[in-house]
């Protein structure tokens, strides 16, 4: 004696499996995405400016907490405009710069006409992310980041060079 309302039961209960299933693989997609080392050396510096009472500290909370609240809740965007991602990456080079210190030398150089147009979230952060994550991680001495990023006409040119000894050019990717 199946009913209507028993389809109607079991079509919900599939409904809601399905969503949960989706819940669940975007959570293990967003997982992935927050590379817990970056996440457990940024608390790490972050404690460190609390003992020393730093000034730093809320500046550097807050950009950790726009960078979660991206991750979290904007990321699964189809679109962002290129000004949020280029405000996600700020963020990640700063929390960067805590870890580093004076040993990261930064050289930005951004010639854009529209910081409006539209691009896929993490299109430009994959590159400055993987400048570090297969760049720097067991060298000593300065580490230097050279961002190169050209926007005409909805046309993009970046380079992003990251040092694996003092020779600024020794690795590219872009």
């Amino acid at each position: 004696n199946y009913t209507a309302d028993d389809a109607r039961a079991d079509q919900e209960k599939a409904k809601v499996e399905a969503q949960l299933k989706l819940r669940e693989t975007e959570l293990k997609v967003l997982q992935g995405q927050i590379q817990p080392h970056f996440l457990f050396n940024t608390l790490n510096n972050l404690y460190g400016l609390a003992l020393e009472k730093s000034a730093q500290l809320p500046t550097s909370i807050l950009q950790l907490s726009d960078m979660l609240d991206f991750l979290l809740y904007k990321a699964d965007q189809k679109l962002i405009a290129l000004r949020v991602e280029l405000k996600f990456i700020k963020d990640y080079l700063e929390l960067e710069r805590l870890r580093f210190g004076e040993k990261l030398l930064l050289e930005e150089e951004l010639d854009i006409d529209d910081v409006e147009i539209e691009i896929p979230p993490f299109t430009l952060f994959t590159f400055v992310e993987n400048a570090f994550k297969h760049g720097f991680s067991q060298q000593s001495g300065h580490v230097k980041l050279k961002i190169q990023l050209k926007v005409k006409h909805q046309q993009f040119q970046l380079e992003v060079v990251n040092s694996l000894s003092d020779d600024l050019d020794t690795t590219k990717s872009g």
